[in-house]
């Protein structure tokens, strides 16, 4: 049980910096800054994954990107 819980929170982790990516590129389509609705929508996904999970589960596993990088 605890493989899939790591391959989740890795997944978690991977939503997190690919939704920054996509933030990143919309940027540049988006007047003021105002985040599209894939943006959203990644981010609503991933809401409710930590909700489901723990949010104490989703720290980024070692050489995994986070937040913080």
């Amino acid at each position: 049980m605890l493989d899939i819980e790591a391959e989740i929170a890795k997944t978690c982790v991977e939503i997190e910096y690919l939704t920054a990516l996509v933030c990143e590129h919309d940027m540049g389509h988006v007047r003021e800054g105002r985040e599209t609705e894939n943006v959203l929508a990644l981010r609503d996904r991933l809401a409710r994954l930590r909700a489901l999970l723990g949010a104490d589960m989703l720290d980024a596993p070692e050489g995994e990107p986070d937040e913080t990088s």
